[in-house]
């Protein structure tokens, strides 16, 4: 395979030639591929979660980046007291917002799926920063609780989070796994 190399100048760029690895390349041998994981829940919208969680992160570092030139100008005058006091409640509230639905949101599994190779279940969820996060656990450390409203949650023996998901509106793509796994009665 040949190495990639980077142009030392502007001119250089178009006589650059990337060539991908094949897909065997890609993954590592120690770490269990995706595709032969069974993956028998899933939770369709979790890229909105991750498209909401991702613009309030932006429109944080916005603010963050306008608050600065926004005090001087007041300093200076040209600015009324309550125009920058309502950009600093307006940054307040961006950053209790963020707070508050990344908590969630690492909290909700976008997907369970059963490794066979190992015999493990992997979780996974979004971190704080809107990417996913894999979480490899056996089978008999998921305590699965006795909740039967929209989102019905999963505690990971050793871990201090109790992890959501919804069967109402959740795709759940292999029932008798997900039941044997999670030892449902429903």
């Amino acid at each position: 395979m040949k190495m990639l190399t980077f142009p030392r100048s502007l001119s250089a760029v178009g006589r650059v030639q990337f060539q991908r690895p094949p897909l065997r390349e890609l993954h590592n041998g120690s770490s269990p591929s995706r595709d032969e994981a069974t993956v028998f829940y899933r939770w369709p919208t979790i890229r909105h979660f991750r498209l909401l969680s991702r613009s309030k992160l932006y429109q944080l570092v916005l603010m963050g980046l306008l608050l600065p030139p926004a005090t001087v100008s007041y300093t200076q005058g040209g600015l009324p007291g309550s125009t920058l006091s309502t950009a600093y409640v307006a940054a307040g509230g961006t950053l209790s917002l963020l707070l508050s639905l990344s908590h969630l949101f690492t909290r909700v599994i976008g997907e369970m799926a059963y490794l066979p190779s190992s015999g493990q279940v992997r979780l996974s969820t979004l971190t704080f920063l809107g990417d996913r996060r894999d979480i490899l656990v056996s089978p008999h450390h998921l305590l699965p609780l006795q909740d039967r409203g929209i989102l019905r949650g999963v505690e990971v023996v050793g871990h201090s989070r109790i992890f959501r998901y919804s069967t109402r509106y959740g795709q759940v793509i292999d029932r008798e796994l997900m039941d044997r796994l999670l030892s449902l009665d429903s």
